[in-house]
């Protein structure tokens, strides 16, 4: 097996990448889009080990810093909707170009904020498939529960007897073009307002075959979609698991059953007739 580490993009915005790959040729491709914030970091060695369990079973993995994260050039408050789904979409013709010969199936791979980008950016430029693991259908509602999260760690963990200010006072910070701190990561007014626009998912699928693995209180919300998307021809897999809240913690294990299952499908789709 082996690990590739460079940097791609411009000489003024760097970016990092790993690729993960085996000696063999590999039978699909996939880019891990990778989760937003705090959920970057709890997530992290988890993936990681997720990428060499794929390596090993013939799926090559490329995993990237965007802009603003991890090893990458940038600035925090530079992250923005647009630009990840710009270098999600450079990383893919990165994993194009290094993996030789071309692997038959390239797709995208998402947990959480990073399965989300995984649907936009298949919107934008279509993959073969893509494999969502409990992804955010309401970004809106998902900034607003980062913004929450941030009071209670300030009430809990930081012992504040007062909160400084409320949920509506941080989103008239940023209406008003002010950055905002959140868990260290400074989120800018554009990156707002971008979420902010997301008002709904896209109603053509973004791949041909899809796996959606989520846990049992996300299917209601879920359904809608991907009744949509089988109506127009796509096949889509979804399955839910009584996994925990693996992205709440740090520590390296990987849902069992998530993992099991996507192993399985990757694995199986690559004999569908479908893909050819």
């Amino acid at each position: 097996m082996e690990c590739d580490t460079f940097y791609f993009g411009s000489q003024s915005l760097r970016l990092f990448g790993v690729l993960q790959h085996s000696v063999r040729p590999a039978a699909a491709g996939v880019v891990f889009c990778p989760p937003f914030c705090q959920e970057m970091v709890t997530t992290y060695s988890r993936l990681a080990r997720l990428s060499k369990q794929l390596a090993a079973n013939q799926v090559a993995v490329m995993r990237f810093h965007p802009s603003g994260t991890g090893e990458s050039d940038g600035r925090t408050c530079e992250f923005t909707l647009d630009s990840v789904l710009r270098e999600t979409k450079l990383a893919r013709q990165v994993a194009e170009d290094r993996l030789r010969p071309r692997p038959r199936r390239l797709g995208y791979f998402g947990v959480r904020f990073g399965a989300s980008v995984a649907v936009l950016a298949a919107a934008a430029q279509p993959v073969d498939f893509l494999v969502l693991w409990c992804p955010l259908i309401n970004l809106q509602l998902y900034f607003r529960d980062l913004l929450r999260l941030q009071l209670t760690k300030e009430a809990i963990h930081q012992r504040r007897s007062q909160i400084r200010r409320s949920t509506q006072q941080m989103i008239e910070d940023l209406q008003a073009g002010n950055n905002l701190d959140i868990f260290g990561y400074e989120l800018s007014p554009e990156l707002y307002r971008q979420m902010m626009a997301v008002s709904s998912w896209p109603d053509t699928p973004p791949a041909r075959r899809i796996l959606w693995l989520a846990r049992p209180g996300e299917a209601k919300s879920a359904s809608t979609i991907i009744e949509k998307w089988k109506s127009v021809g796509s096949r889509v897999d979804f399955e839910t698991f009584a996994e925990p809240v693996f992205w709440e913690d740090d520590s390296s294990w990987l849902p069992e059953k998530f993992t099991a299952r996507t192993l399985r499908w990757l694995r199986e789709s690559g004999h569908d007739h479908a893909w050819q």
